[in-house]
């Protein structure tokens, strides 16, 4: 029986996903409740209807993720915890599976899965426990899970897989369930608007296509006119932004812009950092050009400059906090320094850094079907943390807000990756390297992971 296990993971190349899946799925056990998962969003010993019932009375004076509130609500029941901690490792492998369907070459299938994996693991899960590890892991990470898989329709489709009648149903619940977060609803209605128009040209049609981009209108409409959204926004004003009012749509676009590019290049994520130097590799690789390599080496080397190496490079360059320092509550260009040379100079900065890495994706494509996978993904992932700015709460939901967006590009690293090894920019014994890499990077991952939960 041991020799037929091993026989199994040796030829599946998803054991990665398994392994990883149960270890985080185990290390949740020993998470602390707190917040919101055991006050607001707990509705305890209830039934099924209970949660349902509860759920639904949110749309019209609260909120309009109904089918997300109705899961947290039988997860924060006391009884409900280690089907919590499987519900976690099913979304984890959920997450790498999609991924895997999405952008793996199937030559190269377990070499792109262990990236995916390492680059997945990257993610700063600590930012699932801002509002408490149940209700925050469980409005996130699950919803972002099947919003990817729900996408698996449009490369099916592309590469001319059959779609078997029976597993519609799962792409469309995914689609629905993972929608009703509203920035993953970005991400879902911007690929399937682009993809179908794609598809279409091409003369590549099916049904279940229409379907699922109807369903995506219709979640979009289902939260754009939920009446409980405007009343939790007049509600929130109150509690944590009193100056809202204040604000024009100016001011609100600013504020989303200038705090999504603040966590971008000052942020210190490990995950971004590594999908430039990734970028930067490849084109290397690619050109062989110091001039190519540069669109993408230039950020990374300001990122970590400006991100981990901050405290040694203003020891260096002093002035260069007027770039790094926080930016004011009511966004970069405020009353007090509208007109301010040092407002203009963060804006160059951004647009220059934002210009090259739009060139350095660029760069790295060689079809208009990746061309468009890419900016689909980096557009609508930015663009659902951009429009928190229309939130009162872009501040008090923290740094969760910013997770569609780094999974968008987390995303398009992995993508551009496995592309690279089908077209044979990278060798075998660099991706056996990467490999190498990959595995430390999940084992450190892990290990971060586990006393980040206990703590």
């Amino acid at each position: 029986m041991l020799k037929r296990m091993r026989e199994f993971f040796q030829k599946d190349n998803k054991t990665i996903f398994y392994l990883t899946s149960i270890v985080f799925a185990f290390f949740f056990l020993f998470a602390k409740t707190w917040g919101d998962d055991i006050t607001f969003m707990r509705v305890e010993n209830g039934s099924l209807a209970d949660y349902w019932n509860y759920a639904v009375s949110f749309y019209p004076s609260w909120s309009s993720r109904v089918l997300i509130n109705f899961v947290v609500f039988i997860f924060t029941d006391r009884q409900s915890f280690v089907p919590w901690t499987i519900y976690m490792g099913v979304s984890l492998y959920l997450l790498m599976y999609s991924f895997s369907a999405l952008f793996a070459q199937k030559d190269h299938e377990r070499e792109c899965n262990v990236i995916i994996t390492g680059m997945i693991l990257l993610f700063p899960f600590r930012v699932l426990n801002s509002a408490g590890w149940v209700t925050t892991a469980t409005t996130y990470l699950g919803p972002m899970a099947c919003g990817f898989f729900s996408l698996l329709p449009l490369r099916k489709v592309n590469e001319g897989e059959k779609i078997k009648w029976y597993v519609w149903p799962f792409y469309m619940l995914a689609l629905v369930y993972g929608a009703n977060i509203e920035q993953m609803m970005v991400v879902i209605l911007g690929s399937y608007l682009v993809g179908v128009i794609y598809l279409f040209l091409k003369k590549k049609f099916h049904p279940l296509l229409v379907v699922q981009l109807l369903l995506a209108v219709a979640s979009f409409m289902f939260i754009l006119l939920c009446p409980g959204n405007n009343a939790r926004k007049n509600s929130e004003i109150i509690t944590w932004y009193k100056d809202w009012g204040m604000l024009n749509m100016i001011d609100k676009v600013d504020l989303g812009y200038s705090t999504t590019m603040q966590m971008l290049w000052y942020g210190s994520q490990i995950c971004l950092i590594i999908t430039c130097c990734l970028f930067t590799f490849l084109l290397w690789k690619k050109y062989r050009r110091f001039s190519y390599a540069m669109t993408a080496g230039v950020p990374t080397l300001l990122m970590i400059l400006l991100g981990p190496l901050r405290p040694i490079t203003l020891i260096l360059y002093p002035d260069i906090h007027l770039l790094t320092d926080d930016i004011e509550r009511n966004g970069l260009v405020t009353v007090a320094n509208r007109g301010n040379i040092q407002a203009l100079g963060r804006y160059i900065v951004w647009a220059a850094l934002l210009s090259l890495m739009i060139v350095a994706v660029l760069l790295l494509q060689n079809h208009i079907r990746e061309l468009l996978v890419s900016f689909v993904l980096i557009g609508a992932g930015t663009a659902s943390r951009v429009v928190l700015g229309f939130s009162p709460t872009v501040y008090a939901s923290a740094f969760r807000t910013y997770s569609v967006m780094f999974f968008c590009i987390i995303a398009v690293a992995c993508y551009v990756y496995a592309n690279s090894i089908h077209q044979g920019l990278i060798s075998k014994r660099e991706v056996r390297n990467l490999s190498r890499i990959s595995y430390v990077l999940i084992l450190c991952s892990m290990i971060n992971s586990m006393f980040m939960v206990i703590n």
